[in-house]
């Protein structure tokens, strides 16, 4: 059965990890974490005996980007908190008159973005939370500008992040791993396409997307669009596939970590070796 994981969740996650203080420094450590295992045993033990915290929570958002990331459920972690009393939760508009003075203010470059202010040492690992979500502001505020793709770029107007996952498939080989796992690990990086398509290997466009990209393998991942907004994709792509000439980002080598295949050069089922799960 294949588990499906909302970016929201694992946004959840990542913050919550950051409230306790027990961030991972790798932002790779989301293939390891998606499922958040363990989240709330953390977050239980590290804030049990701290005082409660009363934070004023400000979002500021571009309501004429519909695709923007929603972050209302991502701050639900903090208003569930039985340590932290919400004094006030705003949101403003970036054309708004308040809008406009916080993106000064703060020199907020992205939306939407999260401020948060008050007894914040309370709740948080600043240093966390400065390392992975954000920064910390000269009177103390902490703004939440790591917000995952897509958003707003204020300088260009631009909507970043938006990009096209293809898995091409071979449905005769019933052997090959399951495709899903790209799309779980997709969101392990905070990755939500804004398309899918699917196409098997037998089709016409799946064959010219063989050939195209000299592909030797299948079950397998191409991502089409602007994949610079993703920075732990960029850390991880070079282990596991190649950057073509058109910035289509191929899946090629990270194959045998994901199970069998098929090779089209051999016409012949490969299988995997994995290693055993304790």
């Amino acid at each position: 059965m294949q588990i499906k994981i909302k970016s929201s969740i694992i946004w959840r996650v990542l913050l919550g990890l950051v409230v306790v203080g027990i961030i991972a420094g790798n932002g790779f450590w989301l293939y390891r974490v998606r499922g958040g295992a363990g989240f709330g045993r953390g977050a239980g033990n590290a804030v049990e005996n701290a005082d409660v915290a009363e934070l004023t929570l400000t979002v500021i958002s571009a309501k004429d980007c519909k695709e923007c990331f929603d972050t209302s459920e991502l701050l639900s972690t903090i208003r569930e908190s039985d340590k932290v009393k919400v004094v006030k939760d705003n949101t403003y508009d970036r054309d708004s008159r308040k809008g406009k003075k916080l993106i000064e203010q703060y020199g907020i470059t992205r939306l939407p973005a999260v401020l948060i202010n008050g007894n914040v040492e309370k709740i948080f690992d600043v240093a966390s939370f400065t390392q992975n979500l954000g920064k910390q502001a000269e009177d103390g505020t902490l703004v939440m500008t790591n917000i995952p793709p897509p958003y707003l770029d204020l300088a260009t107007g631009n909507v970043k992040g938006k990009f096209t996952a293809i898995y091409v498939t071979d449905k005769t080989c019933t052997d090959c791993y399951d495709i899903g796992l790209h799309k779980q690990a997709l969101e392990g990086l905070l990755m939500i396409p804004a398309e899918e398509k699917f196409y098997d290997r037998a089709e016409e466009e799946g064959k010219r997307l063989i050939e195209a990209y000299k592909i030797i393998a299948v079950p397998t991942l191409l991502l089409q669009g602007e994949m610079d907004a993703f920075p732990q994709l960029q850390q991880v792509w070079p282990t596991v596939g190649t950057i073509e000439a058109d910035g289509t980002y191929v899946f090629r080598s990270g194959l045998k970590q994901m199970g069998n295949y098929f090779d089209l050069k051999t016409n012949k089922l490969v299988k995997a070796e994995l290693p055993e799960s304790k």
